[in-house]
């Protein structure tokens, strides 16, 4: 009888709150992954939107560049 008290033994049994915590664990998995998914689209827009305005703050410096080069120009004859 001592020999079958040491050794391992498990419940087959599953206890309802088990099944809760589980279905609760997995619900907040699903929301996490459901609210990173949105941020990462909502980051990839605005480095879209980033990237479109300095594209045209690039082009404006050029401009203003090129400008620039003709007053230098014109001042210097």
């Amino acid at each position: 009888m001592e020999q079958d008290s040491q050794h391992w033994s498990f419940d087959k049994r599953i206890n309802l709150s088990h099944i809760f915590t589980t279905a609760a664990m997995l619900i907040s998995l699903f929301v996490w992954g459901n609210k990173m998914d949105q941020r990462v689209t909502t980051l990839e827009a605005n480095l879209e939107n980033s990237r479109i305005s300095m594209s045209a703050l690039d082009t404006r410096l050029n401009r203003i560049e090129d400008k620039l080069d003709r007053l230098i120009e014109k001042s210097s004859r």
